[in-house]
């Protein structure tokens, strides 16, 4: 499917998938956030089963401008008609009654397509376009859309001509289980939201737990001097201990990042000085990184990935607390070093303590000299699991780079 065009034209974000092109309907655009892809589908009971293993619904067109941008998307497939989530219950007197949208939404806009003269327009209850019309046949229906953007309705279980079998399923993901004003899908895909087992559905609402949101990771590139590591920063509602931030870090397959060189140090402090929500106690509190202790203070300090390193970035004073220590950042007279705190700190402030962690990817399990999660974000390398670390690693199997599509 090539959705050049689409993106555009429609104002989307184009985001390839093993099943195909998805993409978003940005709020920036006069969209609505959600995002909307096709998958195969011959019959209604195959479309329903796609949007579902997809962890989205057929799609739900409630205005004229939502309607012309899926007509886009079943143009980009060059299939004639696409299944939508309208559906008739059974049994209806009436052609035209009993329609609704399966998600709920009440049918207030349509879009019936008119075939002019003694044909009159859909729903008409005629199985497959072909005569005698209008027959009132009390079998459920759904509907399709076409590439004129028009609907029309069909029988569920009827099977026609091969040009009516030229159909996708158009699917819709709009969900927000967390309720944070933002699609569940977009941060399963940009991995702010972990979703381990690939069901377009984040796992801590699966599992009932709190969402921690993570932002979108940043490359440190090497043409602008960087090491070609990864960063990102986990966030919290309440007060995380280091060994906590340490954990999520490694249930990411990254680590707490590792502040190696005053480069280093002074690219994740620009990430986390942009960030004032990622601060606590007022503005105080930063992130934890990856220094630790578990002796005496002072030159004892280590970092979680082995690193010999010897830079520090220490406040004045700094470090001077009992240990085990975990290490964060700490604003102090306008700048933004570092501190030692207990590891397991629950604040001795009124809000509260550390709320967030710096995340840092570094791996290179194939030793091509690239970051696997680079890799794996720019689809060169699969990850159908999205743990971040590449399949074949994990399989053992020789790493088959694949380079991103050109035009």
């Amino acid at each position: 499917m090539n959705l050049k065009a689409m993106a555009v034209v429609a104002g989307a974000v184009v985001a390839s998938t093993a099943s195909g092109d998805v993409v978003q309907w940005r709020v920036q655009d006069g969209g609505n956030g959600h995002w909307y892809g096709a998958a195969e589908a011959a019959t209604w009971a195959e479309a329903m089963r796609s949007a579902q293993a997809a962890g989205g619904s057929l799609a739900t067109l409630t205005t004229q401008e939502e309607n012309e941008f899926v007509r886009l998307v079943l143009q980009a497939t060059g299939r004639t008609r696409g299944y939508i989530g309208l559906e008739q219950a059974d049994g209806q007197p009436a052609p035209d009654e009993g329609w609704h949208w399966l998600t709920g939404e009440p049918l207030a806009w349509t879009n019936w397509l008119c075939f002019g003269g003694r044909l009159g327009c859909a729903p008409d209850d005629t199985r497959c376009a072909l005569p005698p019309f209008r027959v009132e046949d009390d079998e459920a229906n759904c509907a399709v859309i076409e590439q004129s953007g028009m609907w029309d309705d069909i029988e569920k279980t009827i099977w026609c001509d091969a040009g009516w079998t030229s159909r996708v399923a158009l699917i819709e993901w709009s969900a927000d289980c967390n309720n944070d004003g933002v699609v569940d899908y977009g941060q399963c895909r940009d991995g702010s939201l972990p979703d381990f087992n690939g069901n377009n559905i984040p796992d801590c609402c699966e599992q009932g737990t709190a969402c921690t949101v993570v932002q979108p990771a940043i490359e440190w590139r090497v043409a602008d001097g960087g090491n070609g590591h990864w960063y990102s920063i986990l966030t919290w509602d309440s007060v995380t201990s280091w060994t906590d931030a340490r954990d999520a870090a490694q249930a990411r397959s990254g680590h707490l990042a590792t502040l190696t060189s005053a480069a280093e140090d002074d690219f994740v402090r620009t990430m986390v000085v942009a960030r004032p929500d990622v601060w606590s106690v007022g503005g105080i509190v930063g992130p934890w990184i990856g220094a630790f202790s578990t002796a005496d203070c002072g030159s004892c300090y280590s970092w979680v990935t082995g690193e010999t390193s010897q830079y520090r970035r220490w406040h004045p004073g700094e470090p001077n607390c009992g240990c085990p220590n975990g290490v964060a950042f700490w604003e102090r007279g306008g700048s933004q070093a570092w501190q030692d705190m207990t590891p397991n700190y629950d604040g001795h402030f009124q809000d509260g303590g550390v709320r967030s962690a710096v995340i840092e990817w570094s791996a290179d399990c194939n030793n091509d000299g690239i970051v696997d999660y680079g890799q794996i974000k720019r689809g060169e390398l699969p990850d159908f699991n999205g743990n971040n670390i590449p399949d074949c690693c994990e399989q053992g199997t020789a790493c088959t780079v694949v380079q991103p599509a050109i035009e």
